[in-house]
């Protein structure tokens, strides 16, 4: 009996599925952790089945955060970035593989916004691979002092960041703690070079007092801490020592505003 094309899983359904198995949940343990009572156990269950052929952005963006992934993930299949990317209707359909795809689909084009937006992907980067990094230091340091106990390496995945993300890699002595804080501090002076950049576009700063400023903020403090823990180097490959005070704020924006290399005292 030839298997009906309407009832196969659309590929977004198949790799919900696939997701949801990896995460050993069940269809009614995803939907009990999407916080929407508009998607159900069945509205998911008709989706792995194919019986749901397309997801709105919203139930997108829902599933996609129950499941600790990007959306992209769901959109593209990023498991097999060589093979063609395949999505009935799409007019790219069999045109591209999955990862240029993916790359397509992560690089913002729009008029007034991929001047700035690459700069602010970099920006948004450098702080997330540093505020891991911290999360990495804080548990090896805990681990080093005795206040908790080692995991195996194998399950150094189970460390979260604050929003449920895995956390691997983790420093096992402090001659590895060292070396993170080091390419913490060099990941600082990147962040720097992003704001600068940034703030050619004054309205697109980070504004002082928001919670994305803060967090900018306490990486500062954590440098400047790491620097002196470890007598670390922070100094520019030209030799002249950089400035690692808080960036300096536009008094008209009250945003984040240009951060030129000074040499210290």
């Amino acid at each position: 009996m030839t298997p009906n094309p309407s009832r196969e899983p659309a590929p977004i359904g198949a790799r919900v599925a696939d997701y949801r198995m990896w995460r050993g949940m069940t269809a009614q343990d995803l939907a009990d952790a999407i916080p929407s009572k508009a998607i159900t156990r069945a509205i998911i269950a008709n989706l792995e089945s194919g019986r749901k052929r397309d997801l709105t952005t919203t139930e997108l963006l829902l599933i996609a955060n129950a499941l600790r992934i990007s959306p992209l993930a769901l959109l593209v299949d990023v498991v097999t970035p060589w093979e063609m990317f395949r999505q009935e209707g799409h007019p790219l359909d069999g045109k591209l593989t999955n990862a240029e795809m993916a790359v397509r689909l992560s690089d913002v084009q729009l008029m007034g916004v991929n001047t700035y937006w690459p700069i602010t992907v970099f920006v948004v980067k450098h702080i997330t691979s540093i505020e891991k990094s911290l999360l990495r230091i804080d548990f090896a340091g805990s681990v080093l002092a005795g206040e908790i106990e080692s995991i195996p390496v194998e399950e150094s995945w189970l460390i979260e960041d604050r929003l449920g993300d895995p956390i691997s890699h983790i420093p096992r002595t402090e001659e590895e703690v060292a070396e993170e804080a080091q390419e913490v501090v060099e990941m600082y002076r990147g962040l720097l070079s992003g704001l600068r950049r940034l703030a050619d576009f004054p309205s697109k700063g980070i504004p002082q007092d928001s919670e994305i400023g803060e967090r900018v903020d306490y990486i500062r403090r954590r440098v400047v801490a790491l620097i002196e823990r470890f007598d670390l180097d922070y100094g520019a490959s030209d030799g002249v020592r950089t400035s690692i005070h808080r960036p300096p704020l536009n008094p008209r924006t009250g945003r984040i505003a240009s951060v030129e290399p000074l040499v210290d005292d």
